[in-house]
């Protein structure tokens, strides 16, 4: 559910875990999630930190990806967070300095941080947009998404910048589970290039739009 492949889980002082992750696999985003056992259910995400390395090296294509929890590193009161970062676009060895891990702190005792846990509403529960499979992919990849009530549903590809680039669904669905393909290629059929795309689910019910969810992709050529 937008946990990245690498991750850890750590307990905190108050008994409970800490999952910390990088949101949708490879994003600018450090997340994390509260359980009271390691193995969950955890509470929903919530994003801690924005890595800038994502729009100060956006010419390289630059991802960050992995992050983790050192408590045998932290100080009291403190988690030490790690992530890493790397680049898919021409000329990265020109900039092969930023190949490094970087390393943030939070603070336990912060409102945000250790708030109740949040349940999923039933809303929420209802529509899931899966993260696509493989991710990075080359030439298609596998979307899918789950609803449990009818309603109108919307399933459009975004570049970075937030521009439009093809519908994939645009329907009103019984309920399921649904999976198709995407092949890379914009609404006009041109092949696209290298980068980051988004898939974004919107559920429209009785003229309301209930919720969007969106997933980050990577297009590697």
């Amino acid at each position: 559910d937008r946990v990245s492949q690498e991750f850890s889980i750590s307990q905190l002082p108050n008994g409970q875990f800490i999952l910390v992750f990088q949101l949708d696999t490879m994003s600018e985003s450090v997340a994390i999630r509260i359980g009271d056992t390691p193995v969950g259910p955890f509470s929903l995400y919530k994003t801690i930190y924005t890595c800038p390395e994502v729009v100060e090296y956006s010419a390289y294509s630059a991802v960050t990806y992995c992050a983790k929890a050192h408590p045998h590193l932290s100080k009291p009161d403190e988690l030490l967070i790690s992530y890493n970062v790397n680049t898919i676009g021409n000329g990265s060895f020109d900039i092969g300095d930023i190949y490094h891990p970087r390393f943030i702190k939070i603070k336990f005792g912060e409102e945000e941080i250790l708030a109740n846990k949040e349940e999923r509403t039933t809303v929420i529960g209802s529509f899931n947009l899966a993260q696509n499979f493989p991710n990075p992919f080359n030439a298609t990849t596998c979307i899918g998404y789950k609803i449990t009530r009818q309603a109108d549903v919307v399933l459009n590809i975004y570049d970075m910048s937030g521009r439009f680039v093809r519908n994939l669904v645009h329907t009103q669905a019984a309920p399921g589970v649904y999976q198709l393909i995407w092949d890379g290629r914009n609404a006009d059929g041109q092949i696209l290039p290298s980068g980051i795309y988004i898939s974004q689910l919107k559920i429209n019910e009785a003229g309301q739009d209930v919720i969007h969810e969106s997933r980050k992709m990577l297009l590697v050529k």
